[in-house]
């Protein structure tokens, strides 16, 4: 073979690989190109999803939220209505309690306690009796008014007192 001939035929193998790279280029560009697109396609459907599944989330996490909120309302309601349940329980205690040391302290003195009856009774007069002086009225007055010591006086307002009944201010006690 001539170098004419070596030439001619290289030249033919460098063109035609020439051409086989350019299709081989092409089908890539091709091959490139849709594989672009469904990536896009699938981007776009990630997205949705995404999207979709931040807005159940965020309904599920408003859902939540009003639940609890009501919960702890619930809650707080049930506490209060205990605290003041024990609130009561404390003031008729404490009213019950300052009557046993009147009685206690009048026994001590030789003196008859009165009885449940006449306590009450005296009680019910002594309310009355400040429901009607709403200027207010000194313990020495009521004393004197109603006959009975200082000390059985001051049993029936500090009662008064705790059940939220009584006011004093200064020297004067009111009824509220």
């Amino acid at each position: 073979m001539s170098i004419h001939e070596e030439m001619h035929n290289l030249t033919q193998e460098i063109i035609g690989s020439y051409e086989s790279r350019v299709a081989g280029i092409t089908s890539l560009r091709g091959e490139v190109t849709s594989q672009r697109q469904a990536a896009r396609v699938q981007l776009r459907e990630l997205d949705k999803s995404r999207k979709a599944m931040a807005r159940q989330q965020h309904a599920d996490l408003a859902k939540g939220r009003a639940d609890l909120t009501k919960d702890v309302r619930q809650q707080s309601d049930e506490v209060n209505a205990w605290i003041k349940e024990v609130a009561n329980a404390h003031a008729d205690a404490r009213g019950e309690w300052q009557n046993l040391t009147i009685t206690m302290q009048a026994r001590r003195a030789g003196a008859v306690a009165p009885s449940p009856a006449v306590e009450e009774e005296l009680r019910n007069r002594v309310f009355k009796y400040l429901a009607n002086h709403p200027d207010g009225i000194r313990m020495a007055e009521l004393e004197q008014v109603f006959g009975v010591p200082r000390l059985q006086m001051a049993g029936v307002l500090k009662s008064f007192i705790a059940q939220n009944k009584v006011q004093k201010r200064g020297l004067l006690y009111f009824a509220i």
